[in-house]
């Protein structure tokens, strides 16, 4: 996931910060950026990312912005 950027200058919220919040959008199957921030105050945030949740308006802004062939490397079955 340390491989993974986006097109941010200085972004104020890392990248993999983000990944990680849908990541966990995905195995929660949670079915909308507005259904991951329904659970924004859940403890479980500090300990998964070491901060709190970004707003669902965050989340999906950054990762729109996502260099996506970072990803398909990162996912590739060795």
């Amino acid at each position: 996931m340390a491989k993974v950027s986006d097109q941010r200058c200085l972004p104020r919220i890392p990248t993999t910060v983000v990944v990680k919040s849908a990541l966990v959008m995905f195995w929660a199957r949670l079915g909308s950026l507005h259904a991951l921030e329904s659970v924004r105050e859940a403890r479980f945030w500090n300990s998964w990312l070491g901060q709190p949740l970004s707003s669902g308006d965050t989340v999906g802004r950054v990762y729109s912005l996502l260099e996506v062939e970072a990803l398909r490397t990162g996912w590739q079955w060795p």
